[in-house]
């Protein structure tokens, strides 16, 4: 292809870019409008490829882009301003390439983002619900309009109300941003996920997402951001690379974060020490130590290397172990015993010991021997705080089972299938891996209520049973996705309601509803 026709293609090509960007289609002149630029230029007897290819030879070596249009030509008016609309996204230190095709038939219509998948989990959510800068007051215009008449009511002029909140604009998601902003305008009016949904709005006011791998095939595409991060979820969260070696102490060529560029796109990496063996499978003599792992996910990565740096501690605390597992009461021991043996529990009061003490996570071999001396220190004050709480979990519970035992099945059946389910999600056997600190430290509250629960429930039957019927829907959904991290706080909302419901006039830690519950739910969007 000539230069001047390569040139003046890629011309066209830019300014219809830019109709894309702008979703209009009269910017570009006419077919007749070229056809004039090139009448001008080219005599009237050239008439053939081959006259016309010697006449540009004799013409070009003195004006080389006598046949190059030039960019004013192509424009039926002034060059509109498209800096709103950019070629690549920025999101956090992320820089996405971003194309824009202006077709409302089309599942593309709009900007489509191509993401590698491996930078898929480090894109925020807050900053990318804003969408594109050009389009964003249309998107909130849209979601204000989305809204029921009595609501709408009292934000009009839409379009002002909009550029208010566009002016705002803030770190958090914008539906957040949203809500904080109508919640202070409609003085208390009640605004809910379902009085207005990104579903309702034109879609090309929302980024299509093509999710690709290494090669720049497509993996996923779609236009939730959420929804796509949980379906590359085991993509996402396995290691990348694990490096060559076991290690019994901190690694000197540890390096917790670099980068690599992935299809263009420049990725963040981080490095873990993961433990060759989960910590409820060692033995008292096991010699196993750690591995270093490369993950895409960041958040995945600590929670790894937090599992890693517990084993590395754990290794050298050999006397401080052997007085903790001294101070297991025998009342204790004889609760957990349906449920293990003394070993699993011993396991469990160290494991959980490390989990407290261990705050700050060490990225490199000085900050764990920092750390190293500080837990020595602080192993045994943290082991008794953990004792307490096992004590407080495990004897309620032991005196719990008894009293279910003495209950009458064909009169409290449904009442102990409840009680038996609650338990069950507490996963007592060994609740202090699958859960955090911070939630099986409120067990003791749980069961405290629940012995409430069984003192009130022979004269209290029927109100038991009717709270039973409101609680199940939630706890259907806590069983379906049992272990999700996702639904940790749905958890705990659920068992606040149940001391709402069961146990009063025992006092929650927060104000509950369905109306919460509900409203939480769907912004799980699960």
């Amino acid at each position: 292809m000539p230069p001047f026709l390569k040139h003046n293609l890629l011309k066209l090509e830019e300014v219809e870019r830019v109709e894309d960007k702008l979703r209009r289609r009269d910017l570009v002149v006419d077919e007749e409008t070229i056809y004039q630029f090139y009448a001008a230029r080219v005599p009237e007897d050239i008439a053939s490829r081959r006259t016309f290819e010697d006449w540009r030879a004799t013409v070009e070596p003195k004006q080389p882009r006598y046949l190059f249009v030039e960019d004013d030509a192509l424009w039926q008016s002034d060059r509109p301003t498209t800096q709103q609309f950019p070629d690549y996204l920025h999101n956090g230190e992320l820089r996405l390439a971003t194309s824009y095709r202006f077709d409302p038939s089309h599942d593309q219509d709009g900007a489509t983002v191509k993401i590698p998948v491996q930078a898929l989990p480090q894109v925020d959510e807050n900053i990318w619900s804003w969408g594109i800068p050009g389009w964003r007051l249309d998107l909130i215009e849209a979601l204000l309009k989305a809204l029921p008449k009595d609501k709408r009511r009292n934000i009009v002029p839409i379009p002002d109300t909009a550029k208010k909140l566009l002016s705002g604009v803030d770190a958090v998601h914008l539906r957040d941003h949203i809500f904080k902003y109508l919640a202070f305008a409609l003085r208390g009016e009640q605004i809910t996920e379902k009085d207005f949904s990104f579903e309702r709005v034109d879609p090309y006011l929302i980024p299509f997402i093509v999710v690709v791998d290494e090669k720049g095939h497509t993996i996923e595409k779609g236009r939730d951001l959420s929804e796509l991060k949980a379906r590359c979820r085991t993509e996402t969260h396995r290691p990348v690379k694990q490096s060559k070696g076991e290690f019994q102490t901190f690694p000197e060529q540890f390096v917790f974060e670099a980068a690599q560029k992935v299809t263009g796109v420049v990725v963040k990496q981080f490095q873990a020490l993961v433990p060759t063996k989960a910590f409820s499978k060692l033995d008292a003599k096991d010699e196993s130590g750690v591995v270093i792992q490369t993950f895409n996910d960041q958040a995945e990565a600590m929670h790894q290397h937090k599992q890693g740096v517990i084993r590395l501690i754990h290794l050298q605390l050999g006397d401080a172990i052997r007085q903790l597992k001294k101070q297991i009461s025998k009342p204790l021991a004889l609760a957990y015993s349906p449920l293990g043996d003394k070993a699993k529990l011993e396991q469990m009061l160290i494991y959980a010991t490390l989990d407290e003490a261990i705050n700050e996570l060490p990225v490199d071999a000085n900050a764990f021997a920092e750390l190293l001396t500080q837990v020595k220190k602080q192993f045994l004050t943290h082991g008794q705080h953990i004792l307490s709480v096992l004590n407080d979990v495990l004897i309620p519970w032991q005196s719990i089972r008894r009293q279910l035992l003495t209950l009458d099945q064909s009169i409290f059946g449904k009442n102990m299938d409840d009680i038996e389910d609650q338990l069950d999600l507490m996963q007592l056997d060994n609740f202090v891996y699958t859960q955090p600190l911070s939630l099986w430290q409120e067990f003791p509250r749980y069961l405290k209520a629940l012995i409430m629960r069984l003192e009130r429930l022979p004269n209290n039957l029927q109100r038991d049973n009717a709270a039973i019927d409101q609680v199940d829907p939630w706890m259907e959904k806590l069983f379906k996705y049992k272990n999700d991290p996702r639904l940790r706080e749905l958890y705990t909302m659920v068992e606040e309601q149940r001391i709402s419901l069961f146990s009063q006039p025992m006092k929650t830690k927060m104000p509950i509803s369905e109306n919460r519950l509900q409203k939480h739910w769907q912004q799980l969007g699960l």
